[in-house]
């Protein structure tokens, strides 16, 4: 069931995305950005969830000004940033099995992930990516590939209408 705070957040973005989008080339994104970020660093310093997802929302919100202003991306386009970010939903969808996995060979060796908190994160982390690479090579590109093959068929057929700027 769906918490009352995580309902609140949810309309809130859909709120805010309204807000935001019309006005994409007059607010200052490089400054929210920075703002964003300090927050998010204060927020993770001195351990206030509030303050750290305020952060990362004033930080996604100059993401969207930028990109609907068609601005060059706040943080560049290094290969490393693209390559994960390719990675990113295969990441999310791994995180429960790496979970399930990890947990469960900590429990082989009657070790606690509350104390060894490093090796507990480290392995989450290494689970996750090789998880989510292999689901990125397996299924996503495939799929990718599938997908742009039938959307070229139907843009040669007039079935496919393209939004270009």
């Amino acid at each position: 069931m769906l918490r009352p705070i995580a309902a609140l957040a949810t309309l809130a973005g859909m709120i805010w995305a309204g807000v935001v989008l019309p006005t994409g080339g007059f607010a200052p994104a490089r400054g929210l950005a920075l703002a964003g970020l300090a927050l998010v660093a204060t927020g993770a310093g001195f351990k206030q969830d509030f303050v750290a997802v305020l952060g990362l929302w004033l930080l996604l919100t100059a993401f969207v000004i930028q990109h609907e202003a068609g601005w060059q991306p706040l943080l560049g386009r290094p290969a490393a940033l693209l390559a994960f970010g390719r990675l990113s939903y295969a990441f999310y969808m791994s995180f429960a099995v790496a979970e399930l996995l990890l947990v469960n060979l900590f429990r082989q060796r009657s070790w606690v992930p509350a104390e060894h908190k490093c090796v507990f994160a480290g392995g989450m982390f290494t689970m996750t990516l090789v998880l989510a690479m292999a689901l990125s090579v397996i299924f996503e590109r495939k799929k990718q590939a599938l997908f742009e093959k039938s959307a070229a068929g139907r843009r040669r057929k007039g079935l496919l209408f393209v939004n270009k700027k």
